[in-house]
């Protein structure tokens, strides 16, 4: 018999607590600012606090390890106590980083650049270190086999200083000179949409780009939007609504992320208090419109009709699964989706008070159910009249029927001017 045997499979408790230990020794870039990581570097900062500047720092940093410079910069984006002890804090990571510049540290440096992002400290380390490591780069000392053998991602400086003013503005500036495309620009440089940098500098290329950077970037949109602060993302917002020429399918899709991410200005969030109201007033006519598609999906004729009159809703209501109300001013329209060439017209004595009142509960009876008792359109028309309820008719007879008595009620209840439904008719 062999004598070789197999072992058996470590249990799952052991493999986690092996392979946390792995975690530990070797973090990611990004897990470097997670607190359980904190233990040895708060056991540096003490070291490095404490030490003196010149000689002392320089010596210091001959002697620490590759896991002790893993956190160089986590320390240099953490504020600074006001303490005498901190007074040159700073310079003595930037001594450390110009002693002990290599590519594994700036591997760090850039991680922690881009989840802190905007941070002075950590934008001036990551300069110093490139700007030695550029050095390094073009001496005759480094091998080829060597820079071969890094996989590392380009130097930021050779774009653009970290440290530099504007620094995205002059970032995105190089790239459109030497016709680099920002997505080609974030795998090259590995920069991640979903941290602050790679988000900010996406929302800024959306915020001072022309239309052609709209066109399949919706998903980076969303990530910039998710990322920015309220300011910035009232801006994206603005910026959007400003470009007129965009294709309908492109704008629907941008318009479908704001909606994602902020809803229905109805429902009240802050961000809408920072649009302007002309952007709000597009941005509500772009949900009725898109409400009414959906909602007529199937019958695209009615849909015509409706969007027709959208310009003047007030606000669309979900009665339930199947049935819309869709508020005029003075008056509203109940259309159910089960009765393709149905709707009811109900007039509005008081726009607080519903003017039918039928349990939600009952699926045989809603407001749009061709059983409530309603007028013929063709007598509301024939007797000039706006009483309801009325039953408008979608078939190719009753639709042209059902548009004169929409227009003469938007313009008997001074919703619309005359010449207003006549230009509506010309575009229509």
């Amino acid at each position: 018999m062999s004598e070789l045997s197999h072992s058996a499979p470590a249990p799952a408790g052991r493999l986690a607590e092996s392979l946390e230990a792995v975690r530990r020794q070797l973090p990611l870039p990004e897990e470097l600012l997670r607190p359980a990581d904190t233990e040895d570097r708060d056991r540096l900062a003490v070291i490095i606090e404490t030490s003196a500047r010149g000689e002392a720092i320089i010596d210091l940093a001959r002697q620490l390890t590759s896991r002790d410079l893993r956190h160089i910069f986590p320390l240099l984006s953490e504020p600074v106590p006001a303490d005498a002890r901190f007074e040159h804090y700073h310079e003595k990571l930037y001594l450390i980083i110009r002693e002990r510049a290599c590519p594994s540290l700036y591997r760090y440096g850039w991680s922690v650049f881009q989840q802190v992002y905007p941070s002075a400290p950590v934008a001036r380390g990551l300069a110093i270190l490139c700007s030695i490591l550029d050095i390094k780069q073009h001496s005759q000392k480094t091998s080829v086999r060597s820079r071969r053998g890094q996989n590392q991602p380009p130097l930021i400086s050779n774009l653009v200083a970290p440290d530099a003013r504007q620094f995205e503005d002059r970032l995105l500036k190089v790239l459109v000179q030497r016709n680099v495309p920002l997505e080609q620009f974030m795998t090259s440089f590995a920069v991640r949409s979903d941290m602050p940098f790679g988000a900010s500098l996406l929302a800024r290329c959306f915020i001072a780009g022309d239309a052609r950077l709209y066109a399949g970037g919706h998903l980076q949109f969303r990530q910039a939007l998710a990322k920015a602060s309220p300011d910035r993302q009232a801006a994206l917002i603005h910026r959007l609504f400003q470009l007129k020429d965009l294709p309908p399918e492109t704008t629907n899709r941008y318009y479908q992320e704001i909606y994602r991410q902020f809803g229905d200005p109805e429902r009240g969030h802050p961000i809408w208090s920072q649009v302007k109201s002309r952007d709000l007033r597009r941005f509500r006519d772009w949900i009725t419109a898109a409400t009414i598609g959906s909602h007529c999906r199937k019958n695209k004729a009615k849909a015509r009709f409706y969007l027709h009159y959208a310009r003047f809703v007030e606000s669309i209501e979900q009665w339930d699964d199947d049935t819309l109300l869709l508020r005029f001013p003075g008056f509203l329209i109940a259309d159910d989706r089960r009765q393709p060439l149905f709707a009811v017209y109900y007039e509005l004595s008081d726009p607080e008070i519903l003017p039918f009142d039928f349990q939600q509960s009952q699926d045989d009876l809603n407001p749009a159910n061709p059983q409530v008792p309603h007028r013929r359109v063709e007598d509301a028309v024939s007797r000039s009249s706006t009483q309801g309820p009325v039953g408008l008719l979608f078939d190719e007879t009753g639709l042209a029927t059902s548009a004169m008595f929409m227009d003469f009620c938007l313009s008997k209840k001074r919703i619309a001017s005359r010449s207003q439904l006549k230009n509506i008719s010309r575009s229509g």
